[in-house]
C-alpha cells in the first residue's frame, strides 16, 4: 500500500512530505478487466488528480483510459493538476504526460506554476496563460485556482478565482490563523467546486469551494469531515468559530 509521511511544521518551519509510493499496487494496476460502463453509470462528473499520472506510466495510462470512457459518455472531466515534485520518478516529466490528459477536461484545477510545468511553458501571470489555455483545450469549460498567501506555517490567507473564457469570478478571502492541517485542503475545495457548479451559480460556485478549503484547515487529517451546512454557514458569512450549543 503506498504511503506519505507528513512532519507538521509550525510558524516559521515548514511542513515536509516524503512519499512511498513507488512499487505499491495501485502504482502497478494497469485497470485491464474494468467495466467502465458499471462504473460511469449515473456519474455527474468525473475527477481525477495529477498526483496519479506522477506515480508511473501504468497510472497515466489508466486515467487516460478512464477519461476517454467519460467523454464517450458525455460525462464532464475535471482534472485537478496538483504538480508534485517528489512524485515523478519514472522517467517522464509532466509536460510529456499530462497535455492528452487535459484534452479531455472541461473544468481544470491549477495555478501558474502547474500549468507552466505541465505544458512546459513559462508564463509569468496567471492572465496571459489563461488565454492560451482555452486555445489549446477547446473542451475547456471552467479554469479554477486558488491563491494563498503565507505569513508563516500557522497563518496563510487563502482566496480562489473561477475562470471562464469570457468572464472570471472571485470568492472572499478567508485570514486563517492557527492553522490545524492544510493538508487536503486543495481536495476540500475541488470537491467543493464540483458540488457548487453542479447546484449554484459560479459565483455562488467559488464561494462555496473556498469554504470547503477553508474550513478544511481547522479540521486534523487529510479528509473534510463536516456537513453541507457547515460549508454553506463559512460561505455565506454566518459562522465566525462561535460556539454551538
Amino acid at each position: 500500500m503506498g504511503v506519505y509521511y507528513l512532519e507538521h511544521g509550525a510558524m516559521q518551519r515548514s511542513s515536509q512530505v516524503i512519499y512511498d509510493r513507488a512499487g505499491s499496487v495501485f502504482s502497478t494496476f494497469d485497470g485491464k478487466g474494468l467495466d467502465w460502463d458499471t462504473i460511469l453509470d449515473g456519474a455527474d462528473y468525473f475527477h481525477w488528480s495529477g498526483i496519479t499520472p506522477a506515480l508511473s506510466k501504468a497510472c497515466a495510462e489508466l486515467v487516460k483510459t478512464a477519461i476517454q470512457k467519460a467523454n464517450e459518455k458525455g460525462i464532464p472531466v475535471c482534472g485537478d493538476l496538483s504538480f508534485r515534485s517528489n512524485l515523478w520518478k519514472y522517467g517522464k516529466a509532466p509536460h510529456e504526460i499530462m497535455p492528452p490528459l487535459m484534452e479531455g477536461c472541461s473544468l481544470m484545477i491549477g495555478g501558474l506554476k502547474d500549468f507552466n510545468v505541465c505544458l512546459h511553458k513559462s508564463w509569468k501571470k496567471f492572465s496571459e496563460a489563461k488565454k492560451e489555455i482555452y486555445d489549446l483545450f477547446p473542451r475547456l469549460t471552467y479554469v479554477a485556482q486558488t491563491d494563498r498567501q503565507s505569513s508563516s506555517a500557522s497563518e496563510n490567507k487563502l482566496s480562489a478565482e473561477l475562470h471562464g473564457a469570457k468572464k472570471s469570478y472571485s470568492s472572499k478571502t478567508y485570514a486563517l490563523t492557527h492553522i490545524v492541517d492544510r493538508v487536503g485542503s486543495g481536495d476540500a475545495f475541488a470537491g467543493g467546486l464540483l458540488y457548487g457548479l453542479m447546484h449554484f451559480k459560479p459565483q455562488q460556485a467559488i464561494e462555496f469551494a473556498m469554504a470547503a478549503g477553508a474550513l478544511k484547515h481547522g479540521v486534523p487529517g487529510d479528509i473534510l469531515l463536516c456537513s453541507l451546512a457547515e460549508i454553506q454557514e463559512v460561505a455565506s458569512g454566518q459562522s465566525l468559530g462561535k460556539i454551538k450549543r
